[in-house]
């Protein structure tokens, strides 16, 4: 009796243990809703913290992922966890690499957290590429703006995918020929707001006429009255061809040579007699009478000119009554004239004045002359 009564008191006391274990248990074990990357799944734990709940799920965390809550925060029956693992993002951006991590899920969402604005066409993938928790590489051809003045044209705007001036000029058809030079340099990056100017130089042979000057022969006829020309053929200007070398810089004109030179049509000379006969000095008569008064004007000096520069010769002539009774046709001047000369011209003057000698006052009444 006494074995059966203990007996029964050790069975209780195994159960009572067991049931107490077992409730002990059930107490420790939680749901969890874990959601990585974007998919959602629930398990069950025994785990105390977030960390060991992403554990017991199969997740460790990484130096670029995002856990929330922090990795040793407790977790109680019903916790949620969000996981976003780190993907490591390799831009290759204008022939430069650069690396980012991100937790985004595309390269799009990627870009977009980077704040860079990029075209589609700007891309080598496209913006809804998956990102593999292994990483991605993509080249980014952004576009700049750029301004080009190409020679004598007016300046203009474009926005290029190329890396340096020389592919932008190949792009756009603006090739450098023979001599010309562009501003920065071909090999020059290109960025936002670069001014490339290019200089168009050219070196051309121009082929034009060209007068050439006639000539004048000129020759002395004793039968032409002197200080009279006579052209017996008018002249004519020939032609020739010329050839230039002609270089222009942005189509301004800044040098020319000549190159060569073909005469095309000779020039006419021009033939011209010159007058060489003396006029004739009429019949002086008086001779005698016009010494005279020059001894009083002048000394008798035919040559001489008054000291105040006004009046010339022997009867002592001013320009204008020398050039009024035909003087000019013998002299420029009534000194330079031979006596005969200026006693024809000294007759003419006074017949004019009704063979008075009045325009010699002092000396024609010295000289009992009329007035």
């Amino acid at each position: 009796m006494k074995k059966r009564t203990l007996l029964r008191a050790m069975v209780i006391a195994v159960l009572a243990i067991l049931i107490s274990g077992s409730g002990t248990a059930i107490a420790m074990d939680k749901s969890v809703a874990i959601t990585v990357d974007g998919e959602r799944q629930s398990i069950r734990t025994f785990a105390t913290t977030v960390a060991g709940a992403l554990a017991s799920a199969g997740f460790e965390t990484g130096a670029h992922d995002a856990v929330a809550p922090s990795a040793d925060s407790a977790v109680a029956d019903g916790s949620a966890i969000v996981l976003k693992r780190g993907r490591l993002l390799t831009l290759q951006i204008d022939r430069e690499t650069e690396e980012a991590w991100t937790q985004a899920l595309t390269l799009g969402e990627a870009l977009e957290e980077l704040d860079l604005r990029v075209d589609d066409d700007e891309m080598s993938l496209p913006k809804d590429t998956p990102i593999p928790l292994e990483g991605l590489s993509v080249e980014l051809n952004i576009s700049k703006l750029v301004q080009i003045v190409d020679g004598a044209e007016e300046m203009v705007q474009l926005a290029t995918n190329e890396h340096t001036v020389g592919e932008l000029l190949e792009a756009e058809g603006l090739g450098l020929e023979d001599e010309d030079s562009v501003t920065p340099s071909l090999d020059t990056e290109l960025e936002n707001g670069l001014l490339i100017e290019i200089t168009r130089t050219r070196s051309e042979e121009h082929t034009e006429e060209r007068e050439i000057p006639f000539e004048t022969e000129e020759e002395e006829d004793p039968e032409l009255p002197e200080g009279e020309t006579e052209v017996d053929q008018e002249g004519v200007p020939g032609v020739e061809l010329v050839t230039y070398r002609v270089v222009t810089v942005n189509g301004e004109e800044t040098e020319r040579e000549e190159i060569s030179a073909e005469t095309i049509t000779e020039p006419e000379p021009e033939l011209v007699r010159i007058g060489t006969m003396e006029p004739e000095v009429p019949d002086l008569g008086d001779t005698e009478v016009w010494e005279r008064l020059a001894q009083c004007e002048s000394t008798g000096n035919w040559q001489i000119v008054s000291a105040n520069g006004l009046y010339y010769g022997g009867l002592q002539f001013g320009l204008p009554t020398w050039n009024a009774y035909g003087g000019g046709e013998y002299a420029t001047y009534p000194n330079e004239a031979t006596k005969e000369q200026q006693i024809a011209v000294a007759i003419r003057l006074r017949d004019a004045n009704g063979g008075r000698y009045n325009s010699w006052p002092h000396c024609a009444s010295q000289l009992g002359l009329p007035q």
